[in-house]
């Protein structure tokens, strides 16, 4: 879970009224459920490449 999510999921706890103090193990549980693993030897999807501008992207022979 990258780090902008683990302060939005925080903060949302905090908001809902959690006491994030007295319930700390029930806190860390979930980050731990929520976590993203990287496994080695594991194929990833490819990387987002944006496709090009429409001026560049149809350009006519003539």
């Amino acid at each position: 879970m990258p780090r902008n999510a683990i302060k939005r999921t925080l903060g949302r706890w905090l908001l809902q009224g959690r006491d994030a103090l007295d319930n700390i193990t029930s806190v860390f549980n979930e980050l731990i459920k929520n976590l993203v693993q990287i496994k080695p030897n594991r194929s990833y999807p490819r990387k987002f490449t944006q496709k090009p501008h429409l001026s560049h992207a149809y350009k006519s022979g003539v």
